[in-house]
């Protein structure tokens, strides 16, 4: 849900801090059941989940994701192929509203800020996971 974009349509590629700091966000949501969470850990740019990218990966293989590279060529960008827009769309329809909309918040959150902007709030809302920060933010 948060590689779509909050208007049903797919979304633009995000960049693995985005979808890091977007799911990091949903996690600390009341309303979602503890067992749709990621474990998160301090790190390299705030909060970390080694299990996001096993999943990147894995839609990636079963070909509802693609990767492109970023600008600078350092990392990949994620989003929806056609077949990860469908099965989106069908997950859509059965999904408690409240998730459609804390996922589209989130991603509208996350895109809205940039690199460091976006650093800087999670550090500031949530600074037991700025402890390991490489960022100067």
């Amino acid at each position: 849900m948060i590689l779509a974009s909050g208007d049903g349509t797919m979304g633009p590629a995000l960049d693995p801090i985005r979808i890091q700091k977007a799911l990091f966000y949903v996690s600390r949501d009341p309303s979602v059941p503890a067992a749709e969470k990621y474990p998160f850990e301090p790190y390299n740019y705030g909060p970390y989940s080694r299990a996001i990218y096993a999943d990147l990966d894995a839609l990636v293989r079963q070909g509802l994701l693609q990767t492109t590279p970023s600008p600078s060529g350092r990392w990949r960008m994620f989003s929806l192929t056609s077949a990860g827009f469908a099965r989106f769309d069908e997950i859509r329809r059965d999904a408690p509203p409240e998730w459609l909309l804390l996922a589209s918040s989130v991603r509208k959150l996350v895109t809205s800020l940039s690199f460091t902007e976006l650093l800087r709030r999670v550090y500031r809302e949530f600074p037991d996971f700025a402890v390991n920060s490489i960022a100067n933010v």
